[in-house]
């Protein structure tokens, strides 16, 4: 049975994945460990390396535990095994080709995903950034913004043929695998990181 994972807040389901970089030569290849919230669509935690190791990625979830303070059973982290978590938004853009030296990938890596996390307005939480969401500014961000539309509204009312402007609202909920009606939701339970670093 597939895992249902549902998420209504920052720090409730991570997942993760590895996204492949162009190494030097043919064949040689760099290997970004990536850990996105997945409701909030930020990068809790990265790492590059050399080789993919199940070893690296339970490290990285440990750091990543640390580094966000998170609290026993806090947390589920999904492995995905379907299509690279980050490549079309992140790892894609502006990368340039072979790079000979980790230095030298770390050096667009770094960027891009703060990029990613800062600046990024993402179109499944409101058009606003993973930073926001993640980091609890939702509510002040969106008071500005709304006070920006009904200063619009009031300035060029006939702009507006559905009437005064709202904006966008965060998903209540974020699932993977998100069961049928028919079906009854459950919540995975949480890996340890031995589980983690098994699950490739």
């Amino acid at each position: 049975m597939k895992p249902r994972l549902v998420a209504r807040g920052p720090n409730q389901a991570w997942s993760w994945d590895i996204t492949k970089l162009r190494g030097p030569v043919k064949r040689r290849l760099f290997y970004l460990f990536v850990l996105i919230d997945i409701y909030s669509r930020y990068v809790v935690g990265w790492t590059l390396s050399r080789r993919s190791s199940s070893v690296i990625a339970a490290d990285l979830v440990r750091r990543t535990v640390e580094r966000q303070s998170i609290a026993p059973g806090q947390v589920v982290v999904h492995g995905d095994r379907g299509t690279e978590l980050v490549s079309k938004e992140v790892v894609h853009h502006r990368l340039p080709g072979p790079v000979r030296q980790l230095r030298g990938r770390l050096r667009f890596v770094e960027p891009l995903l703060r990029w990613y996390n800062a600046e990024h307005r993402h179109s499944g939480i409101a058009y606003l950034t993973p930073e926001v969401v993640h980091h609890g500014w939702v509510e002040a961000v969106q008071e500005v913004r709304q006070a920006a539309l009904e200063d619009a509204w009031k300035a060029s009312p006939e702009r507006f043929v559905k009437g005064p402007p709202r904006v966008p609202q965060l998903p209540h909920e974020v699932w993977i695998n998100r069961p049928r009606s028919e079906e009854t939701p459950e919540r995975m339970l949480p890996k340890s990181v031995e589980q983690v670093s098994q699950s490739r």
